[in-house]
């Protein structure tokens, strides 16, 4: 139990510019979280897998990233219940235990999450992005 609590309070730290994560499509931007790889996060525009930049952003989504860092906003994976199977690989690959079974369906607790997104990895139709 200490080893999640420190990860998350490692996670969470939010000190000095740890660079950003970058679609190289449409330059959408999101900080970068200490732990989590910007190859598993996908840009929620173009749905591909975001780049990692350790300068500042200087182009006209600056000002969207700035606001974003400000209020610690994160995005959290998302389950598709219409493509979700219900096979619970998800479930067991939770590190946090965020994950449950909810009518067949897994359903993602954000307040328990810490976006590591290994669910979207394992996830065998693709359903959580």
């Amino acid at each position: 139990m200490y080893i999640k609590s420190w990860f998350k309070s490692f996670l969470e730290k939010e000190d000095d510019f740890n660079g950003c994560c970058i679609c190289p499509i449409c330059d959408y931007v999101i900080p970068h979280k200490v732990g989590v790889p910007c190859r598993g996060q996908m840009c929620p525009n173009c749905n591909v897998s975001l780049i990692r930049s350790d300068v500042e952003p200087k182009s006209a989504n600056n000002e969207k990233y700035l606001d974003m860092k400000k209020k610690s906003e994160n995005i959290f994976p998302k389950v598709n219940p219409e493509i979700c199977i219900g096979c619970e690989s998800c479930v067991d690959m939770c590190p946090e235990g965020a994950i449950t079974m909810d009518n067949g369906k897994a359903l993602i607790n954000g307040n328990i999450c810490a976006n590591c997104r290994a669910c979207v990895t394992v996830c065998p139709v693709g359903a959580i992005n």
